[in-house]
């Protein structure tokens, strides 16, 4: 692995947390607005890892702990079922989470099609829903994505 620009791929299994490197890219993003690393949080599910019931719960302690992150991220990407935790009736400290970030800057973004698919687009709560042209500008304009 590496050689990357810090797009990292993690992958929980029953062993721990990993990072992977997987991009080559060679395009310089730069700081943001802040003078920090713009860094992109992509999430596509409801939970984190392979065990749901544990991984609703890191779910809720990773969100929470962006808050305190240094750098904080600059977007959190919700894509397929990740969309629910966006929306009226999420669990509320997932959600009351989410509104933090987004209250401290991070900008939110939630799959319009997947809110559609779900039919959830009228139920959003917090964030924007988007297309997919907005969601892979969010990914390819970062200096780090992680993947939850």
């Amino acid at each position: 692995m590496g050689g990357g620009d810090g797009f990292f791929d993690w992958k929980t299994t029953k062993r721990g947390v990993s990072a992977l490197s997987t991009s080559t890219s060679e395009t310089k993003k730069g700081p943001d607005s802040r003078g920090k690393k713009s860094v992109t949080v992509l999430i596509a599910s409801t939970y984190v890892g392979e065990e749901e019931e544990l991984g609703r719960i890191l779910m809720k302690g990773f969100l929470n702990t962006f808050i305190n992150a240094d750098p904080m991220p600059s977007r959190i990407v919700l894509i397929n079922a990740a969309v629910k935790m966006a929306c009226e009736g999420a669990e509320p400290e997932i959600l009351q989470a989410l509104k933090k970030l987004e209250e401290a800057g991070v900008e939110v973004i939630c799959c319009a099609t997947c809110l559609d698919y779900y039919k959830l687009l009228e139920k959003v709560a917090v964030g924007t829903p988007s297309n997919a042209y907005d969601v892979v500008q969010a990914l390819v304009t970062s200096d780090l994505v992680v993947r939850l």
